[in-house]
């Protein structure tokens, strides 16, 4: 785990454990971003790295399909986010 600020960034590469899952399946069907329970079950496995804002309960997602359709184009994005908010 690394910390950036008041940011950390945990990369879980396909190895989500059941708590890591149940956050990323409440934060999907809270925000609305994926409704169907099986498709957010499915993702939460596919977990790649987890960016928490430890002043907050936010919390970003990046998974395997993102990254295997933009690459490590979300992992530069999430450094400069977190630049960005630290400056």
């Amino acid at each position: 785990m690394e910390h950036f600020g008041k940011y950390t960034l945990e990369t879980v590469y396909l190895g989500t454990i059941e708590a890591q899952r149940q956050e990323i399946m409440h934060l999907w069907q809270t925000q609305g971003v994926l409704p169907d329970a099986a498709e957010r079950l499915r993702r939460s496995h596919e977990a790649v790295v987890l960016v928490r804002n430890m002043g907050s309960d936010g919390l970003m997602v990046g998974w395997v399909e993102l990254f295997y359709r933009y690459g490590f184009f979300i992992v530069f994005l999430i450094y400069l986010i977190i630049y960005v908010t630290k400056t």
